[in-house]
């Protein structure tokens, strides 16, 4: 029983498990000594947490896994002279969590050393693009040539950081 689905970062909600059967799809209780080893395939993130476990009355009790990426990929358990399971698992960001700076309002009105007329807002969303509306993070600007004066932090009010007095 692998999860369908997981969030990226959390211990999955729950654990794989998988059965050891004979050729006419009997599980093996008696089997206490296999071991499954378990390995991510199409995918680009890392799973963490034990990559093995050994069969307890014809069952492997997976523990501890977690993964480090938004993706879908599948979960490969294995053993030699068995054939492997295979399952599909989406990974998730967590609701309500931080993943993105958006530029709400752009800077306009620029001229050398003036602050703009039209100052910059930038907003905190998760990954489905919800404004986090409970965050008051500090957003900093940066220019990527040149220099900024005036502010170049400012903390965000219901999810929107705006800048004032920024040049």
């Amino acid at each position: 029983t692998p999860p369908a689905s997981a969030v990226v970062g959390s211990v999955f909600g729950t654990q794989p498990q998988v059965a050891v059967q004979d050729p006419g799809g009997n599980y093996v209780t008696t089997d206490s000594t296999s071991v499954i080893t378990l390995a991510p395939s199409g995918n680009s993130g890392a799973l963490s947490g034990p990559t093995q476990a050994t069969v307890a009355a014809g069952v492997a009790s997976f523990s501890g896994l977690s993964y480090s990426t938004v993706e879908t990929f599948s979960l490969v358990f294995s053993f030699p002279g068995l054939v492997s399971a295979t399952r599909q698992i989406k990974v998730t960001a967590a609701s309500g969590e931080a993943a993105k700076l958006i530029v709400a309002t752009a800077a306009s009105g620029a001229t050398g050393g003036v602050p703009f007329a039209t100052q910059p807002a930038i907003a905190i969303q998760d990954a489905a693009g919800t404004t986090m509306t409970s965050d008051t993070s500090t957003v900093t600007a940066a220019p990527n040539t040149g220099s900024l004066t005036g502010a170049t932090a400012a903390a965000a009010s219901s999810g929107v950081a705006t800048f004032s007095g920024l040049a």
